[in-house]
Order: C-alpha cells, then structure tokens, then sequence
C-alpha cells in the first residue's frame, strides 16, 4: 500500500507539472533575441540581409532583417519611434493611437500604443503594444533601442472603443493579433559612418491564417519595411 500510495504520488506531482507547464504560453515566455543562434538567411539587398528562425513550442517563426543606413543612430531612433506619424509612412499601418506614455529613467520611455493594420488579401489587424525606447541599452553607449511587447492590460484598445468611432474603416472583420513581440536595435558603425539596424518581429496574426502563410508574409514584408524606412530617412535628413 506505501509503494502504491508513493507511486500514485509521483504520478500526480507529473500531472500537475505537465498541466502547468500547458498552461504557459510558450510565446509569451521567450524574449526577445535578434541575435543568438539558429538564423538562416532568406534574402539580400543591396543594403541588408533578412533572416528567419524557427521558434521553440510556436509554427510561427522570427524573423529579422540587418543593414546599413547613412543616418545617424539617433536620427534612425527618432523615424521607428515617431509612432504618430506612422500611418504616413510605415506600409500597411491605416492608423494608431499614443495611448499614454511614462518615463521610466532620463533614458527610457514606455509607450502604449494602438495599431490598425490593413494588409494585402486578408482583414484588417489590430493590436496594442507597449514599447520600450531606450538609449544606451545595457550599457551600449550611443546605441538605442525600442523593444515592444503585445498589451493585454488596462491600456489595451479593440475598434469598439468609443474614443476609435468615426477613426478606423473596416472594422466589422477586424482581428485582434495574437501576441507581437520585437525590437528595433541601432548601433554605430565604425567611425560614424551611419547606422546598423536590426529589426526584429515574432508574432501571431490571428485569425484563420495557416501559419506557413503568416511566416511567408513576415518574411516577404521586411524589404517594404526596409524600403519604407530608406524613403522618410531620405526625407526628413537628405
């Protein structure tokens, strides 16, 4: 009976660990990593490369892309952060909304901020992040860095809110994405000549979209975002 009850034990400690761990969402758990091991390159530009990693527990795969600008890091940062202005610029974004802002050091910023998404073939996506803007991360000096996260909290949006009628077109099959998380990093290069960019996406569109299309989509949209940036760089510091 001892044995049993010991045996019977045992397997019960397993079931409750196993339940637990079913009950973490595995993309929720990973931070986020531009860098690391497991990239594989999918493309070239003239100016940068994209790569693609498959992501432990998850179909929906990261991908990043790395170049080079003539901007400065801090001219970069100011264009990837200036999230008003991102319908003017960015492709795909119909609209946001700065929701609040907090400074958490005389280097960081904390933004939450709404996003409306209007991507080729398929329904609009819309979904709230709160974004983390900082220079000299980690200690980096002269490099910045704006690290987002989807919000789920107290300041996350959907097109019922009474403050978004009459702003948002479409809304009737809009979808709420599932998780987005990434990072813009920005570093100096050698000499001051410009500016190392990585960027850096892992997300979940939501929806009924197998996710080998979502990763193709990913993939396929980084020289948009690549070519978007270039242009208002181009504009605003010729």
């Amino acid at each position: 009976m001892a044995a049993f009850s010991r045996k019977t034990g045992i397997l019960s400690l397993f079931l409750v660990c196993f339940l637990l761990l079913l009950a973490i969402p595995a993309p929720q758990a990973r931070a986020q990593d531009p860098g690391g091991e497991g990239w594989v390159k999918r493309s070239n530009g003239k100016t940068y490369n994209t790569y693609r990693r498959d992501a432990p527990g998850s179909d929906n795969a990261e991908v990043k892309l790395v170049g080079e600008v003539a901007a400065s890091p801090a001219q970069v940062f100011a264009v990837v952060t200036d999230y008003a202005e991102f319908p003017q610029f960015m492709p795909y974004i119909d609209y946001t909304r700065v929701i609040a802002k907090d400074q958490a050091s005389p280097t960081e910023n904390i933004f939450y901020v709404f996003f409306y998404v209007e991507p080729p073939l398929i329904s609009p996506r819309y979904y709230t992040l709160k974004l983390t803007d900082e220079k000299d991360p980690d200690g980096d000096t002269n490099a910045f860095r704006s690290a987002w996260v989807q919000e789920n909290g107290k300041y996350r949006l959907t097109p019922a809110d009474p403050s978004l009628q009459g702003k948002l077109k479409d809304t009737g099959d809009a979808v709420e994405t599932r998780f987005n998380r990434g990072c813009w990093y920005l570093r100096p290069m050698p000499g001051g000549s410009g500016t190392q960019v990585t960027y850096y996406v892992w997300s979940d569109p939501g929806g009924s979209i197998p996710s080998w299309i979502a990763n193709k989509a990913n993939t396929v949209a980084l020289p948009k975002l690549w070519d978007a940036l270039a242009a208002r760089l181009n504009k605003l510091y010729p």
